[in-house]
């Protein structure tokens, strides 16, 4: 968290306050948003100087999604709060998500429903069900071996990118009442 000393001597108090500067907010919410990432991203036995980094990325990251998107660092930030966790069990970087909540925080009435949805995206890419499984078997969305083709041989996650690549294929010729079905 910020308010470890070691942290803040590291650099953590003045990227809060730069981040308070680029996107509007307040010292206060600025430091609680840093804070927020910090404990889903970054492991709490974690020394200062790598919190202090992850700090400064995180801080420059959000200002530029935010200035890149139609939401602001706050709004970000609550969807962040929706999704993040999901995102990093499931493998992706804090850079990705950030990337990917900004891009589709647009198309939802709040940056938190993005986040919400996101996260239920996510968790749908390995399945959970006989159900689910059946319908990614169908869409050619399993391997061989019965595996989500949403991650590697390592079990790591393929990527947004190439998800949504694999996504577009497989859903091609699919009216909209069969995609929402699957």
């Amino acid at each position: 968290c910020i308010r470890d000393r070691a942290t803040i001597a590291a650099g953590g108090l003045r990227t809060a306050l730069d981040l308070a500067a680029a996107s509007e907010t307040g010292i206060a919410e600025s430091a609680e948003i840093l804070a927020k990432q910090l404990g889903v991203w970054v492991d709490a036995a974690a020394d200062a100087t790598v919190k202090s980094h992850f700090l400064g990325e995180a801080a420059d990251l959000l200002s530029q999604a935010a200035n890149a998107s139609t939401v602001d660092v706050s709004d970000l930030a609550l969807g962040l709060a929706n999704s993040g966790k999901a995102a990093d069990i499931a493998g992706l970087s804090f850079r990705e998500t950030v990337t990917g909540m900004a891009l589709i925080s647009s198309g939802f009435s709040s940056a938190a429903d993005a986040g919400t949805s996101f996260k239920t995206f996510i968790s749908a890419l390995q399945p959970a069900t006989d159900k689910q499984a059946d319908a990614m078997k169908k869409l050619n969305l399993l391997t061989a071996d019965g595996t989500s083709v949403f991650y590697d041989a390592q079990g790591s996650f393929i990527g947004l990118e190439q998800a949504a690549g694999i996504l577009k294929t497989a859903t091609e010729g699919l009216s909209e009442a069969e995609k929402e079905k699957n």
